[in-house]
């Protein structure tokens, strides 16, 4: 009988080691992971934003002497999400490949970059989901949406959630690089 014709196993997976297909592994779904997720975040920061100066604009009582600081608010705040999306679009991913091949000279030197980059690649895989989750979190926190939840209870719920999902952003990578590093002997 022979062991590769195993139809136990996952279509998605190599028979040698178990690592996730090539294609799943692309540094264009690993640019695509982070655009996407990029996207979601400063679409939640804009919808925030376009909420505090319609609300400023058409509900809020602005006193005289404090409209100066309004437009300059509203200033500072577009110019934020516009280095946001800017920085995240075109930077991060560079950046993010570029501390990754800092880990691999300081941790696993004896690993091929290439296996590396595939390995970063497919450790990006939670970062979208972990954007709509925090993309959600932010709104509802920030519209004020559990307005019912005072305390400790919001502090608890809304300090927390941006660490775990953080975590789990860093937790897949370096469960990714782990891989690679224990497969390369």
């Amino acid at each position: 009988m022979d062991t590769d014709l195993n139809p136990y196993r996952s279509p998605a997976t190599d028979n040698d080691r178990g690592s996730e297909s090539a294609v799943e592994a692309s540094p264009a779904n690993g640019l695509k992971r982070i655009r996407m997720a990029t996207l979601i975040g400063v679409g939640a920061g804009l919808a925030t934003y376009i909420r505090f100066v319609l609300v400023g604009m058409f509900f809020g009582n602005i006193r005289p002497d404090m409209e100066g600081f309004f437009v300059f608010e509203v200033v500072i705040g577009g110019v934020a999400i516009i280095v946001a999306f800017v920085v995240g679009w075109f930077f991060l991913y560079p950046l993010l490949r570029g501390v990754s091949l800092l880990l691999r000279k300081g941790f696993a030197s004896q690993v091929p970059t290439a296996q590396w980059h595939a390995a970063t690649d497919r450790g990006l895989w939670p970062l979208p989901f972990a954007a709509v989750l925090g993309a959600f979190a932010w709104v509802t926190y920030h519209n004020g949406y559990l307005a019912s939840l005072h305390g400790w209870r919001r502090g608890v719920i809304f300090g927390i959630l941006p660490y775990a999902l953080g975590g789990w952003c860093y937790l897949s990578l370096m469960w990714s690089w782990g891989r690679v590093r224990r497969g390369v002997k």
